[in-house]
């Protein structure tokens, strides 16, 4: 039996909002169940983009209805701190860190990791791809 689990892409990012875009967009369309995936995006405050991640964002959630998308603007913390942030805001069973430049490709991604998860009964596991 397995477990519908709900997945966070914890991201922060700079720069380049035209990658947000093909990531999200790739997470969610090759996504089985697009709408238990979660995606926590953090920008600094001094990014220059910051406004053209907010269109982008506002355009993205338009284009997939019921799917969580949120956009964090804050200080300069690093990648590390932005990342634990966003994970502090975050309710989903299990999260993982993601980069503004991948690239889903695999149909039902998230089907495959509950598949894999289901393997770890305790519950402990980390895993990459």
């Amino acid at each position: 039996r397995t477990t519908i689990q709900r997945y966070a892409l914890i991201c922060p990012t700079r720069g380049r909002p035209d990658r947000i875009q093909e990531f999200i967009s790739s997470a969610l369309s090759t996504a089985a169940q697009p709408d238990r995936i979660e995606i926590l995006l953090y920008v600094d405050d001094d990014d220059s983009e910051h406004q053209a991640y907010e269109k982008v964002i506002s355009q993205l959630v338009e284009e997939h209805g019921n799917s969580s998308i949120s956009l964090t603007i804050g200080p300069s913390v690093g990648v590390p701190r932005a990342a634990n942030k966003l994970a502090e805001l975050t309710t989903v069973d299990i999260f993982m860190t993601a980069n503004d430049n991948q690239v889903y490709i695999n149909e039902g991604w998230d089907v495959q990791l509950d598949a894999e998860i289901e393997k770890y009964p305790d519950g402990v596991f980390c895993m990459y791809v």
